[in-house]
């Protein structure tokens, strides 16, 4: 491996090539009590794509005096998104989350870049001055968020990034977001008369067969995760 080379003689360098776990012998306790490095080292820095909460979560023995970690950037600030404990999953969590698992390891957010979240123990906080340390003051920069919102006729419309990030940029189309027929999409006040009533019933009987056909074939991911709203 490159770095291995170009860092081989240096005594005060340690390179590892392991994928880092939750337990075991790869887990980050492990792979720094290999190394003569103190619990209460400068500057942690995980960038995983896809984990990097659960493994921020369990790191126990050390305690680094500041925590660089990355974050979903397309997840809302106001949203505290954990995705699956699982090394086979990659979707990444959300920066709310990451505040939230901060502040239960007591440390407090200092910086925001466009996807990664700065910590810092809190016993430092206060020699950085900052004023309104919520993250949506300090998350400024958030080009890759994606504002999905209805209107009054049940259509669903986008503002924003309009692309799939990391899936080769493809195209969100709004077309295929619409949860109603566009038959359907009218104001609600039209399904009391014929024939909107009438379809809104078939509608709802076809749909409940989806949700039946959709669990059948494992697409029902409504337990993906965890997922909420608050108040950041």
């Amino acid at each position: 491996m490159a770095l291995q080379k170009r860092y081989e003689g240096r005594s005060d360098i340690f390179v590892f090539k392991r994928f880092v776990e939750f337990e075991g012998p790869n887990r980050l306790d492990a792979i720094l009590a290999s190394t003569p490095i103190s619990p209460e080292f400068d500057v942690l820095s995980i960038d995983i794509d896809g984990n990097d909460y659960h493994i921020w979560d369990s790191l126990q023995g050390y305690r680094p005096k500041v925590v660089v970690i990355e974050f979903n950037m397309a997840i809302p600030v106001e949203v505290d998104f954990v995705q699956p404990k699982d090394m086979s999953i990659m979707q990444g969590s959300s920066l709310a989350a990451m505040v939230r698992l901060g502040e239960q390891q007591g440390y407090r957010l200092i910086h925001v870049t466009i996807t990664n979240a700065i910590f810092v123990d809190e016993k430092y906080y206060s020699r950085f001055g900052i004023a309104d340390g919520s993250p949506s003051a300090l998350w400024t920069e958030r080009p890759f968020l994606t504002y999905f919102f209805q209107l009054y006729d049940g259509t669903f419309r986008i503002a924003g990034c309009q692309e799939l990030i990391w899936n080769r940029k493809y195209p969100i189309k709004t077309s295929r977001l619409q949860i109603l027929p566009r038959v359907l999409r009218v104001y609600p006040e039209r399904y009391r008369r014929y024939p909107h009533g009438v379809r809104w019933r078939l509608f709802k009987m076809l749909d409940r067969f989806r949700d039946v056909w959709d669990r059948i074939r494992g697409d029902d991911s409504r337990d993906q995760g965890q997922c909420r709203v608050v108040s950041r």
